[in-house]
């Protein structure tokens, strides 16, 4: 179990990023909020060899402006240092073909943001709760 978890929001919507806060409220989380692509992708380009400010998971928008949240991903499953963060697609698309399109991209999980502000909340709660307590990964360390 992970003593500091650094959780990158990748979101624009003021409402969603509020909610989600509310849901990583935690002492122990510090969450990092990007509100488009392009800057998104330069902050990750910065933190990729830090094992530190590496993010432990990735929380993504698929709609985003600048850059959308499909570049971003294919992005950081192309690099070595961050292919292996989880990164969670969490997006108001249903669309199959969106889908199907973040898992070829090798998204690591696909959540369709619930419109219950409750069952939002829960849903972030228990998806880094999954990612970050339950399953087994690798160290910080080998991301490098």
């Amino acid at each position: 179990m992970l003593t500091q978890l650094n959780i990158l929001l990748v979101e624009d919507n003021a409402d969603d990023i509020n909610l989600i806060k509310r849901a990583l409220d935690t002492p122990i989380n510090q969450v990092e909020v990007i509100q488009n692509g392009q800057l998104a992708l330069k902050y990750l380009a910065e933190v990729s060899d830090s094992v530190d400010k590496k993010p432990d998971i990735i929380i993504l928008d698929w709609n985003l402006p600048e850059k959308n949240g499909r570049e971003i991903l294919s992005q950081i499953k192309s690099s070595p240092q961050l292919k292996r963060v989880p990164t969670v697609v969490f997006t108001g698309s249903d669309i199959d073909t969106t889908v199907l399109e973040a898992y070829n991209l090798h998204s690591n999980c696909f959540i369709q943001k619930p419109t219950d502000a409750d069952e939002f909340v829960n849903a972030v709660q228990a998806m880094v709760n999954f990612w970050l307590n339950v399953v087994q990964l690798p160290s910080k360390s080998d991301y490098r």
